[in-house]
């Protein structure tokens, strides 16, 4: 099995990021689909400024794992970011 970096996405939430802070994320696991004879994995992490809670970013990436589909699962996915990074839904 190969692991490839497929796409990413990044959206800060404040007009100056801090340049010093105690953050702490979140992990969603957002789909898994069946592409064959590769899966693609994609998943989301929120990080938050952990004294205030408020968000700072959020982070969507899809990873690709060669020689590990063909396990039945879904073909598409949601689609909700490009690699423009721009949101679609």
């Amino acid at each position: 099995m190969k692991l490839l970096h497929g796409e990413q996405y990044l959206k800060l939430n404040k007009g100056r990021f801090p340049t010093s802070a105690t953050v702490q994320n979140s992990v969603k696991l957002v789909e898994v689909l069946d592409k064959g004879k590769t899966a693609a994995v994609t998943f989301k992490v929120i990080t938050k400024d952990k004294s205030t809670g408020e968000q700072l970013c959020e982070n969507q990436s899809t990873i690709i794992l060669r020689g590990s589909g063909g396990f039945g699962g879904k073909k598409t996915g949601s689609g909700k970011f490009s690699l423009t990074g721009s949101e679609s839904g």
